[in-house]
């Protein structure tokens, strides 16, 4: 692989992760301004070291790319808002907030949180083109059971994965680059990614077996430990995509309800490679659901832990999914 190819996916990474925080600026602004238009509401935005991130973000996409993502915000705030009446009704004080990003690691996904003066809490999720879930981290000494279930790995999961991050650790002690180590992609997974991947299968194995609440346990962890809506903004179709992720029924309070409640799975059904995958376990529970999760390396650089990429592959069908189109405005 050469340099310009490693460089130009750090710098791709780096740019989609710029513009997913101004997207998010633009969903803050779209909301606030809607609220704000309504006589007997008032609006405020907390402000935060998220909040003036995703600002500057904003601020310094081109005029043309910053019309487009307002256009986009816009038709997702208005696909949240025809599910949830307090912000139809739009009377009494709201509060919005950008969360930090270390409270996705910590299991709460949201970014986008909206507080009513009465309690009620609202929380969305935006992503900018893309449907991933989430984005964990293992490494040689990341108790990642502790992270995700809420229980202890076991020695013997240590045991197996000790001998790859000995030998990432070495490597990233020198500052050594993927592209020195002279390997091809297939070798680079079999050597460190399938080993890793072995040990974790066994290990989730052991501890679905052992605990009834652990399948629940990764899912939440997996999606979000508080409900949200998902926008998934898509800027190049002018679409976007409302999922809701509705366990504890904090979405569309009405009556009847207008946003159906989703049941956590109880067991799992089947965890193993991917057909033709060496890099990718796909984990399949019972009530529908299944995830991916595959392993790469994050940076063109060693690095001391490995990325999963957790992906959601099937979900019930009762979950709502709308989706919505906008046209350019003039």
């Amino acid at each position: 692989m050469s340099a310009r190819f490693i460089n130009s996916l750090s710098t791709f990474a780096s740019d989609a992760s710029a513009n997913g925080k101004a997207l998010e600026y633009a969903c803050l602004t779209a909301l606030a301004r809607r609220l704000a238009a309504r006589q007997a509401t008032i609006v405020r935005l907390a402000d935060s070291s998220a909040a003036r991130t995703a600002q500057r973000r904003y601020d310094a996409l081109a005029p043309a790319t910053r019309q487009s993502y307002d256009w986009g915000a816009q038709a997702g705030i208005e696909s949240v808002m025809r599910l949830e009446s307090t912000l139809l009704e739009g009377k009494g004080r709201f509060t919005l907030a950008l969360q930090a990003d270390a409270q996705g690691a910590a299991g709460d996904v949201r970014d986008l949180v909206v507080k009513h003066d009465t309690g009620w809490e609202l929380g969305i999720l935006v992503k900018h083109n893309n449907d991933a879930a989430k984005h964990p981290r293992v490494s040689g000494d990341l108790d990642f059971a502790r992270q995700w279930l809420g229980m202890s790995a076991s020695a013997g999961y240590f045991a197996a994965i000790k001998p790859v991050f000995d030998e990432l650790e070495s490597y990233a002690a020198t500052g050594s680059h993927w592209s020195a180590l002279g390997l091809r992609e297939t070798e680079k997974a079999q050597r460190f990614y399938r080993p890793v991947l072995s040990a974790l299968a066994v290990e989730l194995r052991r501890q679905m077996a052992q605990t009834p609440n652990a399948p629940a346990a990764l899912l939440r962890y997996m999606t979000g430990r508080r409900d949200f809506y998902k926008l998934i903004i898509t800027i190049k179709k002018r679409e976007v995509e409302l999922q809701a992720f509705n366990f504890d029924g904090e979405l569309g309070r009405a009556t009847p309800p207008v946003v159906p409640r989703l049941r956590l799975p109880t067991k799992l059904i089947d965890l193993d490679f991917k057909r033709a995958s060496i890099n990718t376990l796909i984990a399949r529970f019972d009530r529908e659901w299944a995830l991916s999760l595959r392993l790469h390396s994050a940076s063109s650089r060693v690095e001391r832990s490995l990325k999963l990429d957790v992906r959601l592959v099937s979900v019930p069908a009762e979950m709502l999914k709308q989706t919505t189109a906008w046209r350019a405005q003039t």
